[in-house]
C-alpha cells in the first residue's frame, strides 16, 4: 500500500509485552516483504510517479536506477543526496534492494530513516563523487554488506549541478 514504516501506538508500546509486540510487527513486515511482486510493483509505482509536481529528470532517473538493478540482478543501489530527494525518489518505487543513501547532512540522514528501504550514511563533503562512490563499495565489502564483484547501481547529480538535480546513474 506504499507505507515506508510502521509504528507501534503509545498504549501498545507502553503495554506489558512491548518487545514481543516489536518483534510480532517485525515478522509483519517481513511477510508483507517476501509477498511483494517486485516487477510488478515497480510497473504500478513507476508510471504512477510522474505526476504534475515531480521533479521527471529526477524520477527518471531513479526509475532508470530501480529497473537497471532488476535487469542486472544487483546487489545494492546507492545515492549521493544533499535533500534526500534522490533516495525517496528511488524508495518510492519500492525496489528489493537496500539503497544507501550517501548525504553530508545529519538532518538529511535522520530523515531519511523513514523511508523504506534506505540506509544513511553521512560524509563530510560531497565533492569528488566517484571516490565517494568508490570508498564506500569498498567500506560496504569490508563490512560483508556486498561481496566483491557484486553489481552496485548508483546515482548522483553531476559535478555543475545543484541539489535536486539528479541526473547520472552508474553501474
Amino acid at each position: 500500500q506504499g507505507t515506508d514504516c510502521v509504528m507501534l501506538s503509545g498504549e501498545t508500546a507502553k503495554g506489558k509485552w512491548p518487545v514481543e509486540c516489536v518483534k510480532m510487527m517485525a515478522e509483519i513486515c517481513r511477510t508483507a516483504e517476501a509477498a511483494l511482486d517486485y516487477n510488478t510493483e515497480y510497473q504500478r509505482l513507476s508510471t504512477a510517479s510522474f505526476g504534475a509536481k515531480s521533479n521527471k529528470v529526477q524520477d527518471a532517473v531513479s526509475a532508470s536506477v530501480v529497473k537497471t538493478a532488476m535487469d542486472t540482478n544487483a546487489s545494492l543501489l546507492m545515492a549521493l543526496t544533499q535533500s534526500g530527494a534522490t533516495a525517496r525518489a528511488i524508495a518510492k518505487l519500492k525496489p528489493q534492494q537496500r539503497c544507501i543513501a550517501i548525504t553530508p547532512s545529519d538532518s538529511t540522514a535522520r530523515k531519511l530513516c523513514l523511508s523504506r528501504g534506505v540506509y544513511p550514511r553521512t560524509v563530510g563533503s560531497m565533492i569528488g563523487s566517484d571516490q565517494i562512490l568508490s570508498h564506500n563499495v569498498s567500506k560496504l565489502v569490508e563490512e560483508g554488506t556486498i561481496k566483491e564483484g557484486d553489481i552496485v547501481v548508483c546515482s548522483h547529480g553531476d559535478s555543475h549541478s545543484s541539489p535536486g538535480s539528479t541526473s547520472v546513474l552508474k553501474v
